[in-house]
This record gives structure tokens, sequence and C-alpha cells, in this order.
């Protein structure tokens, strides 16, 4: 391909320029909206020439952020909620242990005095 056609230089040279206009265009448009700030203009003339706003994805994307947290928050919530129950059910299941061995060491004392007071009354017979 010659990137200098030789049968139309002419509309080559103009079609170059135009080229070069429509990147200076572009380059100030950019400089204008990004580097200056201001994005409000931008988005009026967005609006007015289109339907779609520039700034949904951004703003979707943040909503989406924040129900994943609440979600991470409900999430927490919900196990802190657990481990509570579960902290309390193994309190009152050692607690249940503790009257059990109380019982049964005062079974195993009464078994101890009964046996040794009826030891008493064969020796006594």
């Amino acid at each position: 391909m010659n990137p200098n056609p030789s049968h139309r230089p002419d509309r080559w040279a103009r079609l170059k320029k135009q080229l070069a206009r429509a990147r200076g265009a572009a380059e100030l448009s950019y400089l204008y909206i990004c580097r200056q700030g201001i994005w409000d203009d931008f988005t009026e003339w967005r609006s007015v020439y289109t339907d779609a706003d520039p700034c949904n994805p951004v703003f979707e994307h943040i909503a989406a952020q924040e129900r994943r947290l609440d979600e991470l928050i409900d999430q927490l919530n919900i196990a802190k909620s657990k481990a509570e129950m579960y902290q309390k059910g193994e309190q009152f299941y050692y607690g249940l242990l503790g009257k059990k061995d109380e019982k049964i060491n005062r079974l195993i004392t009464m078994i101890a005095n009964l046996t040794a007071q009826l030891a008493k009354q064969r020796r006594a017979d």
C-alpha cells in the first residue's frame, strides 16, 4: 500500500489535514472534560445528544458494592448471634454437668454412709 498516492495528491493532503484537525479537537475535548474538571457540562451535553448517563456504570458499581457490604454485615450479625447462642448453650450444658456431679458425689457419700451403718448393724447383731 502506497501511503502517498500519486494519482490524487491534493485529496491525500486534505485528508491528512482533516485528520490532524480531528485529533486536535479530540485532545482539546479530552482536556476540557477531564483536565479542567467540567464534568457537569459534559454530562449536560451528553444528556442532550444521548439517552445514556455516563455516570450510570459508576453509580451502579457503587450501589452493588454497597449491597454487598450490607449482605456481609448481615452475615456477620447472624454469625455473631449464632456464636452467642452456642456459648449460652455451652454454659448451660456445663452448668447441668456441674450439678449432676454434685448430685452424684452426694449419692456416693450417702451410699458410703449407709454401707458403713449397715456394716455396723451386722457387727452388732
